[in-house]
């Protein structure tokens, strides 16, 4: 297992070009009612939720993009081997792309290749300031779970990431099939994700235990992240590869470690609307385990580990 740090093709938060950095909004005011929102979103306990979704755990506002858009930055690299062919020109898919965080900053670095974003919810952009974004990138409202409106073997990278966790169980095998469905013979299909189960000391372990039983009760397995390859290989992929890394938490390069510290506790806080409920607690007593488990991981050198799992598609495709 090796520990994710800045390469060559990773732009840590602190690397970032400015055009692209995740900004910072201090928390806005609640809306008064739903009726406030946007058509498509639902107000809990002071967050904003997509209502198209509603296996996802995650709010859908400001402070949950600014969230994500931080977390994409710091794990902007990926693992295919791909790189020469985005310099040269090729088409990529961000499946689930959220503000479009990662197509933006890989579209600018690889202006000759083009890029397409999808996402259920229309988030593309937001809380990335104001941006223009590159001329060789375009996004889409999408729904995975209906099939994306893109013929077959349209791409020759597709990737998807931090999405499993937005799929039931009985769902994500007809996910992977639909994403492996556009990819061109001879392309490649990658998924960059984590399991929900931090590393640390015992009270980090207990609180995201309960994140991964909430997760179950939504039918959501986890633990699937971690057998990603043996679907690619169901389906006829070839040179797949599966990659474990370690992302310290607070630890590590200055790069990671202070962004994935500051993001842990951003990821508590879009949590505790839906695990309040599911505990059947206060505000003010979940927020007293997320800091006792924020406080510990400092000392446990706590970690998550990202999992890269990509693969080939034969040049005469096996792939139904």
């Amino acid at each position: 297992m090796s520990i994710l740090a800045p390469t060559h093709i990773t732009l840590s938060v602190a690397q970032t070009p400015a055009s692209v950095s995740p900004t910072m909004d201090t928390p806005k005011d609640p809306p008064l009612s739903d009726d406030d929102l946007p058509p498509g979103y639902r107000w809990i306990e002071g967050r904003a939720f997509a209502s198209e979704n509603p296996i996802y755990v995650m709010p859908m506002d400001s402070d949950e993009l600014d969230r994500l858009n931080e977390m994409q930055h710091t794990i902007l690299n990926f693992k295919a081997p791909v790189e020469e062919d985005l310099k040269c020109g090729i088409s990529v898919l961000d499946v689930g792309c959220g503000t479009g965080a990662w197509s933006i900053s890989m579209a600018s670095l690889y202006p000759s290749s083009t890029f397409t974003g999808t996402d259920l919810v229309d988030a593309f952009l937001d809380s990335l300031g104001s941006i223009t974004p590159p001329l060789n990138l375009t996004f889409q409202v999408v729904d995975t779970l209906k099939g994306l409106p893109f013929p077959d073997a349209s791409f020759d990278y597709v990737v998807q990431r931090f999405g499993a966790l937005s799929f039931s169980e009985l769902q994500l095998p007809g996910v992977i099939r639909e994403l492996a469905r556009v990819v061109k013979p001879g392309g490649w299909i990658e998924f960059v994700d984590t399991d929900a189960s931090p590393h640390g000391g015992p009270l980090l372990t207990e609180l995201w235990s309960k994140v991964n039983l909430m997760l179950t009760m939504r039918d959501i397995n986890a633990t699937k992240i971690q057998c990603l390859h043996e679907d690619l290989f169901e389906l006829g992929f070839e040179q797949i590869t599966y990659n474990q890394v370690l992302l310290p938490i607070g630890w590590g390069p200055s790069e990671v470690g202070s962004g994935t510290a500051r993001n842990l506790t951003r990821a508590h806080d879009s949590l505790k609307p839906q695990m309040t409920l599911v505990l059947g607690i206060g505000n003010s007593e979940f927020d007293r385990m997320a800091e006792d488990a924020e406080e510990e991981s400092k000392e446990s050198k706590a970690y998550w580990d990202i999992y890269y799992t990509f693969g080939r598609k034969p040049e005469i495709s096996n792939v139904e």
